[in-house]
């Protein structure tokens, strides 16, 4: 058929239905509906249909401007292909680990033929309403798990990700090795030689979520194991206070362990503030390899979060539970939890002790 008469049929299309059908697909190349329908929804390498009269119908669909229908498509496979991202506050959790971490999951779930939505359950009992639909496929939860969020999952009937949260909810959970983080960052200051190594936990507020606990107990397990647990010190203390009573300390600490990043940067302009400086006089670790990280001076030591990796892992086996195709239902739990390890990354905040 010529360009003229392509565009009539589209244009005859048009007028008898406002979008193209498989139907007119079919009837502009010849052949079945049902050839026509294996052609566009079934992969290349596993249509049973030739090659040759595959490529026929995609060009056919091409030349009218036929799209499928998503929500015919939905109906017939009872899938929407999406995911939703729930989060409790009206703004996503989008700072610090967790927009590198969302990116890497919509990229993912995308690559997957699946599209992440953002539902957030802050104000209104619609958007928890969509989940239990069954509007969404599967749900992923990666800052904190509210009652609201929590009861939501209990009652949906939809796959679950739960990405760096603990908690004993059914579903898979990806999780990162915080331990052993705090672990190797002690043992890093420990290898310079220093021995009045603290832990400092600015926050206000008894973080429930469960990295606050593991990094400080591999903190804890790392001083024991030099010998040195009587002299393992959490500090609850906003920053300003902490850099103030460092100062004026004579048996001051050489080296600090910041739970994240953030407060590890105002820890350094708080401790240049008293004249002190980092690392000559004080070294300064922390949690958290965001960019800003390398920014600061001097850039700081930190522990990587590995975020690339949790939201491809979290994307592959949301899609892989949603399609049936998991195959560890028979281990349990278990075989539901996934622990990445985390890496250290020495920059110029850290060095020996002064003498």
């Amino acid at each position: 058929m010529d360009v003229e008469g392509i565009a009539m049929t589209r244009r005859a299309t048009r007028q008898k239905n406002s979008r193209p059908t498989i139907a007119d697909v079919a009837r502009h190349c010849g052949l079945s509906k049902g050839t026509v329908s294996k052609a566009l929804n079934i992969p290349a390498e596993q249509c049973p249909v030739r090659e040759a009269t595959r490529e026929r119908v995609m060009q056919a669909a091409k030349d009218l401007g036929y799209r499928p229908s998503w929500l015919a498509r939905a109906l017939a496979k009872q899938k929407t292909h999406t995911v939703g991202l729930l989060y409790a506050r009206l703004m996503p959790p989008v700072v610090g680990i967790y927009e590198r971490l969302i990116v890497i999951l919509a990229a993912s779930l995308q690559h997957r033929g699946y599209h992440l939505v953002l539902v957030s359950l802050a104000d209104s009992d619609e958007a928890g309403q969509m989940v239990l639909d069954q509007r969404v496929d599967g749900c992923v939860v990666i800052e904190e798990i509210t009652p609201g969020i929590e009861a939501v999952l209990r009652e949906a009937e939809v796959p679950v990700a739960l990405v760096n949260l603990q908690t004993d909810l059914p579903g898979l959970k990806v999780l990162v090795d915080d331990h052993g983080g705090g672990r190797m960052v002690t043992e890093h200051l420990l290898g310079l030689g220093h021995r009045r190594v603290v832990f400092l936990d600015p926050t206000e507020k008894e973080l429930a979520h469960f990295s606050h606990g593991q990094r400080v107990a591999g903190y804890e397990q790392a001083m024991r194991d030099a010998g040195l647990g009587g002299q393992a010190r959490l500090v609850k203390s906003p920053v300003a206070a902490f850099a103030a009573e460092t100062a004026r300390s004579a048996e001051r600490a050489t080296g600090v362990i910041v739970y994240s990043h953030l407060e590890a940067i105002a820890l350094m302009q708080a401790l240049w503030r008293h004249g002190l400086r980092v690392p000559q006089d004080i070294s300064v670790a922390t949690f958290n390899d965001v960019p800003v990280t390398e920014l600061t001076i001097p850039p700081l030591t930190t522990v990587a979060v590995p975020t690339r990796e949790m939201g491809h892992q979290a994307g592959c086996r949301l899609v892989e539970e949603i399609e049936g195709r998991h195959e560890d239902e028979d281990d349990g739990e278990a075989s539901q939890t996934i622990v990445l390890p985390e890496t250290l990354v020495v920059r110029e905040s850290t060095a020996p002790p002064p003498a």
